[in-house]
Formats: C-alpha cells, structure tokens, sequence
C-alpha cells in the first residue's frame, strides 16, 4: 500500500512537493513543476498510476483547495483524496510522528534527496505570544518537502489500510473528515 501527501505551492520559491510513503516506510519524493494546468495534471497521473493508493493527503491551505479540487476532476482516484488543513496543532503531532520513526530509524529516504535533508536542517520551531509551539523553517529557507512528509506520514498513520473496495477503515479521524 501507498500513502501520498502533497504540499501546494503556486507563486514565490516555494515547490509543490508530491511525498509517497510504503508499509516499509520508504519515502519518496517528486517535485512538481510548470504552471498549474500542468501541476493538476501531474499530481492527477501520479495519483492515479498508484494502483495502491490507500488515501493521500492534499493541503487545503491558501490556494490547495482550488488545486485539489482541480485535481479531483481529473483523477480516477477520487474516493482516495482527502483535503488537509496544516495547523500548528497538526504539525505539532507530525513532528512527533516523524520524530518517532527517525529516532528508531523506521523511515528510509532516498539518497539523491539533498533537498529534504537540507529542510530538516532548517526546519525549528519557535514559542509564540501565548506559549504554543510552531513550527516552520528558518527565515530565507523552505519547508514544503517537510510540510509533504509530515501530511503523508500523517495520511499513513489515519488510514491505515484499505479493503480494495473503496471502503478505508479510520484509525484517528472522524468519519466526517472523509467525503
């Protein structure tokens, strides 16, 4: 099984960053590129060249829920894409996720991806005014492979398998949150 989260970005330096994750934890990576009719088509042909696709994640935040619904129209997948609002309250419990799996070296990354390293390397956190944590990457640096990994990981943890049949069994969700 697979498991994909995906972190929008339209304008400025940032990417849209597709993170696919297996049963072994094996991450992979793929950078999205060109303008958005071609990002909707990318994200939709990798979405649906994976025969099997769990559930994958799609950021709602800003602009991703105008992408995703775009992308929805064009994807055979449709019953497998839930929409993802990133809140620090969720990155904080991703961070702990990721943390877990790194710490007893369960996730597995590809060597090339120097990108994802160097966002680890940059990616803190910081106390606000009233004492919550957020987290982000540092002033100047990027955060959207991390953003990726961390709603991937997080799709993989809430749906934990799939019957084949269109019929996903929830492991930390409301069954509100699925369409």
């Amino acid at each position: 099984p697979l498991w994909i989260g995906v972190d929008f970005h339209s304008v400025g330096s940032d990417s849209t960053v597709v993170t696919l994750i297996n049963a072994d934890n094996d991450v992979w990576q793929i950078e999205i590129k060109g303008g958005l009719d071609a990002q909707y088509r990318q994200i939709a042909n990798i979405l649906d060249k994976c025969k099997k696709l769990t559930i994958g994640y799609l950021e709602s935040n800003s602009i991703g829920s105008t992408m995703t619904n775009e992308i929805f129209k064009l994807s055979r997948q449709k019953s497998k894409i839930i929409e993802w609002t990133t809140t620090n309250e969720t990155k904080e419990n991703q961070v702990g996720l990721i943390q877990t799996l790194l710490t007893k070296d369960m996730m597995h990354f590809e060597y090339r991806n120097t990108q994802l390293k160097s966002q680890f390397d940059t990616f803190t956190y910081s106390f606000s005014k009233t004492k919550k944590v957020t987290y982000a990457a540092l002033a100047g640096y990027h955060d959207d492979r991390i953003l990726s990994l961390m709603m991937c990981v997080q799709a993989k943890e809430d749906y934990a398998y799939s019957t084949g049949n269109n019929v996903v069994f929830v492991k930390s969700r409301s069954a509100s949150s699925m369409r």
